[in-house]
C-alpha cells in the first residue's frame, strides 16, 4: 500500500485527491487543507467557466445563467461580442470543485481541514512526508503539493529545495481594473448569479458583475488584459516567515497598453446608450470619483489611476513551471516521490480564466500518476520516481 499526502485542497488538490483515491483503491490518500473548507477559489469565485484546454475532462455541472441582471442585459444589447457565461452551477446554485469531486469521498481518502503544511520532510532527496504548522509530521510514500502558485514554491523553498534554477520565478497574473456602476432604483438583481455575461475582444475581456456583495444597487465592469508579459517572483526572505511576492503589472509597456485598451472597452460599454439608460453614475474608486471626472484629467490621470488601482484579477500562475522546476509529469527535479500539481506548473497565466485549465492539468497528471504506479507495481517500471 502506498500512502499519498496532498498538500492543498483548492481546485487542483481536490481533483488530485479524488482521482488518486478512486484510481488506487488499495492506497491511502490524505488531503491536508489550510483553511476550514475545501475548494479554494471555487468557493468564492463567480463560477465562470471560460476557455479551458481542448478535450478537457471534468465533473463540474455546467449551465447557462438562469437570469441576467440589468447591466448584463444592457451589455448584451450594446456589444455583439458579449455572451452569456457558462457557470459551474446545478439548478441555479454554484457548485465548488470540492462538491463536484469530493461530495462522496472514497473510504481510502482522509480529509483534514484547518491543517496548513509548513514544509516537506525528506530522507536524503526522497520525500517521506510533510510537517504541519502545528509541528505534526504526516508520513507519506509520495507527496503532492497543490497549494497554489504562491504557497507551493514557498513550501519548496522552506523545505530546502533551493538548488533548482527558476523555482519561484516566472510568476504571472492577468491585469485588470474595475468600474462600479450605480444602477437606477429597482434594477438590482441580488438573487441572480454574480456574473452572467462576459465580453471577449481578442486579448481583452470585460466581465460583467450584475451585483456587488454588500453594496445594494451597485454592479460592475471588470476590464482585463489576458496576455501579459510581465513576470514576477515568489521568494522566501525568512525561512520561517511568509513568502514575498514581487509582481509589478506596470513593468511592461505592452501590459500597460493592453490594460488601457481593456479599460477603453469598458468605458465604451459604460457610455453606450443601453448602459446609460440603466445607470445613475459610474465610479472608479471607493471614494466616489466618477469615471467622467477621471477621463476629464486626460491620459496622464488615467495612467496614474491604472497604476494604483487594485488588480481586478487573481489568477497567479507559472512559479514552478513544467520543464523548469518539474518534469512533464509534475515531478520535482532532483527529488523523488515529490510532485506539484496546481497553477504554478503552467507555462504562464492562460489567455483566459484558468479554472478549467487547472482542472484539466490535475486530471491529466493524476491519471498519469495512477497509471504509472500501476505499471510500477506490476514491475514494468522498477523503482519509479
Amino acid at each position: 500500500m502506498t500512502r499519498w499526502v496532498v498538500a492543498g485542497g483548492g481546485t487542483a488538490g481536490c481533483v488530485v485527491a479524488a482521482n488518486l483515491a478512486a484510481g488506487l483503491p488499495d492506497d491511502e490518500v490524505v488531503l491536508l487543507e489550510a483553511s476550514a473548507q475545501l475548494g479554494g477559489a471555487s468557493l468564492v469565485n463567480a463560477g465562470v467557466v471560460v476557455g479551458g484546454a481542448a478535450g478537457y475532462r471534468h465533473r463540474l455541472p455546467l449551465e447557462p445563467p438562469g437570469s441576467i441582471g440589468a447591466l448584463g442585459r444592457a451589455v448584451l444589447a450594446a456589444d455583439p461580442r458579449a455572451a452569456p457565461a457558462l457557470l459551474a452551477r446545478r439548478a441555479g446554485r454554484r457548485v465548488s470543485v470540492a462538491e463536484a469531486y469530493l461530495a462522496s469521498p472514497p473510504a481510502n481518502l482522509t480529509v483534514r481541514t484547518g491543517t496548513p503544511v509548513d514544509r516537506v520532510v525528506f530522507d536524503g532527496s526522497r520525500a517521506v512526508g510533510v510537517l504541519t504548522a502545528a509541528g505534526d509530521q504526516v508520513a507519506a510514500d509520495r507527496v503532492v503539493l497543490s497549494a497554489g502558485a504562491v504557497t507551493t514554491p514557498a513550501l519548496l523553498l522552506r523545505s530546502g529545495v533551493t538548488e533548482l534554477p527558476g523555482l519561484g520565478e516566472h510568476l504571472q497574473d492577468h491585469v485588470g481594473v474595475s468600474l462600479a456602476v450605480q444602477l437606477k432604483a429597482g434594477l438590482g438583481n441580488p438573487a441572480g448569479p454574480d456574473v452572467a455575461v462576459t465580453v471577449e475582444h481578442g486579448e481583452h475581456q470585460v466581465v460583467v458583475l450584475d451585483h456587488i456583495a454588500d453594496h445594494p444597487g451597485l454592479a460592475g465592469l471588470l476590464a482585463g488584459f489576458m496576455a501579459p508579459l510581465t513576470e514576477g517572483a515568489v521568494t522566501l526572505p525568512d525561512p520561517d516567515g511568509p513568502p514575498h511576492v514581487a509582481l509589478d503589472r506596470a513593468a511592461s509597456a505592452s501590459d500597460t497598453a493592453g490594460l488601457r485598451a481593456a479599460f477603453d472597452l469598458a468605458v465604451a460599454l459604460s457610455h453606450s446608450a443601453e448602459v446609460q439608460a440603466i445607470a445613475e453614475a459610474v465610479y472608479v474608486d471607493a471614494h466616489g470619483t466618477t469615471l467622467e471626472r477621471l477621463l476629464a484629467g486626460g491620459d496622464s490621470a488615467v495612467a496614474l489611476w491604472m497604476a494604483g488601482a487594485p488588480n481586478a484579477y487573481h489568477h497567479v500562475a507559472g512559479s514552478c513551471r513544467i520543464g523548469v522546476v518539474t518534469d512533464d509529469l509534475g515531478r520535482v527535479w532532483m527529488r523523488s516521490r515529490l510532485a506539484v500539481c496546481d497553477a504554478s506548473l503552467l507555462p504562464g497565466v492562460p489567455r483566459r480564466n484558468p479554472y478549467l485549465t487547472v482542472i484539466d492539468l490535475a486530471e491529466r497528471l493524476s491519471s498519469a500518476w495512477v497509471q504509472g504506479l500501476r505499471r510500477e507495481l506490476r514491475g514494468s517500471v522498477p523503482g519509479g520516481r
